[in-house]
């Protein structure tokens, strides 16, 4: 494991990260289908967890998994088919780089990654369901269901408070107990509402969800700083930078590897 941990510390020094203290956590095995998992299954999940999802802390032993990660991905007006295509792509040879197969693999319990589209109020929808990974051909397989993932939605606003809700609604069909609920947030431009974004942030923070983001620079617009301001909260949360789409893949690495090992930046 000190290895492993080595390999990754080396591979994430020099890029536009904006942290407060990540922790350290891991997640669980084996993709649940592209839709999720079974009614049956859900039914029993839940029945048996009630209310540990309301924001109260799970402890190491009760944990499952470490962490259940929502990747949201921005499908608005403003990202158009091949932007869109960088961001699948790029994330899925990000899950295929070594330090994150390593990570993943060094995982107590493995991890949960569910993948949501969103643009406007009304507009999201479940991309990938729920997949369980903590082997290398576990996380090989799901790789090539997000390479070839289609787009959901096509157009619409940048209602990012209304992609927030949604992710953190997946939560309630995750598989197991995880310590740490993470929402990813990846986009291009800032939402159309702040104080809807900035209230449904201080909704989440109070369940013990914490959200993360992905900035794409592509409009020059200082997107990282108005994450960090109107975005992220929860502990330990950042803003990973990427210049534009073409970067996508480096910064989705990035951030794989801190939000899977949570290792602090010097």
């Amino acid at each position: 494991m000190r290895k492993v941990y080595g390999e990754i510390e080396a591979s994430i020094a020099i890029e536009e990260i904006r942290v407060a203290n990540t922790e350290v956590h891991r997640p669980v095995t084996l993709p649940l289908g592209k839709r999720g998992i079974t009614r049956r299954v859900w039914l029993s999940v839940m029945g048996s967890l009630g209310a540990l999802w309301l924001g109260k802390q799970v402890s190491a032993k009760e944990a499952e998994a470490e962490l259940h990660l929502v990747l949201a991905f921005d499908v608005s007006a403003s990202v158009n088919d091949q932007e869109f295509r960088l961001q699948s792509a790029g994330t899925a040879m990000a899950l295929r780089d070594p330090t994150v197969l390593s990570a993943i693999e060094g995982a107590p319990g493995g991890i949960a990654i569910s993948i949501v589209q969103w643009s406007s109020s009304t507009r999201q929808a479940i991309a990938l369901g729920w997949a369980r990974l903590g082997t290398r051909r576990s996380v090989i397989e799901f790789s090539h269901l997000v390479e070839a993932m289609s787009r959901e939605i096509s157009g619409g606003n940048t209602m990012i408070h209304a992609g927030l809700a949604f992710a953190a609604r997946q939560f309630d069909s995750a598989p197991g107990i995880a310590r740490r609920r993470v929402i990813d947030v990846s986009g291009n431009g800032p939402t159309d509402d702040d104080d809807l974004l900035v209230a449904e942030r201080q909704r989440l923070i109070e369940k013990g969800i914490i959200i993360n983001a992905l900035a794409i620079e592509e409009l020059k617009g200082n997107l990282t700083r108005y994450y960090e301001e109107f975005l992220i909260g929860g502990s330990g949360a950042f803003v990973q930078t990427a210049p534009d789409f073409s970067d996508y893949e480096q910064a989705m690495r990035r951030k794989l590897l801190r939000e899977i090992v949570g290792l602090p930046l010097s």
